[in-house]
């Protein structure tokens, strides 16, 4: 049988409780996320250069060039042993080149190619808004996080950050 105990004692089955005097706001978690991606020189950043190199199977390896200029403009440019080809987004408009043969992209191609883009290499990948509010906190690997839910009438988004607590 169990051992007996009072209410005042923690059991071993008990979730560890963390001591905090106050949990930090939604703005000054963002605060030091954005400190920490770099500040004002992230949000100064007006053109971003990816350079790499594609390796596939069958030695199909090749470089590719990614270029991101704020706010709306993307080139990719993949040279293959076939030639160079050119993906160019510029607002709504797109095109890809290969060799001599341009082909245009349609309005809603063009501005899907910069929303994933942006999703995938913009150094910023949350920013705060209205709905936001802080949902406590949670254990991610061995480490304590706040929880940022941003909710809207059609979802919920749950946002984790991982900080130093008494970073706030």
């Amino acid at each position: 049988m169990p051992l007996a105990r009072s209410g005042h004692e923690p059991g071993p089955n008990d979730a560890a409780t963390t001591a905090h005097a106050s949990l930090p706001s939604v703005e000054q978690i963002f605060s030091k996320y954005m400190e920490a991606l770099g500040g004002s020189a992230v949000t100064g950043t007006r053109t971003l250069v990816l350079k790499s190199r594609r390796e596939a199977s069958q030695d199909r390896n090749w470089p590719n060039e990614i270029t991101l200029a704020s706010p709306d403009k993307l080139l990719i440019v993949a040279t293959t042993p076939q030639g160079t080809v050119r993906q160019i987004v510029n607002g709504d408009k797109g095109w890809i080149m290969n060799g001599t043969n341009v082909r245009s992209l349609a309005p809603a191609a063009a501005v899907e190619a910069k929303r994933i883009s942006d999703e995938l290499f913009n150094i910023v990948k949350v920013k705060p808004s209205q709905g936001m509010r802080l949902g406590g906190m949670q254990k991610v690997g061995e480490r304590d996080a706040y929880v940022v839910e941003n909710a809207t009438d059609a979802k919920t988004e749950v946002i984790t950050s991982i900080l130093r607590l008494d970073c706030c």
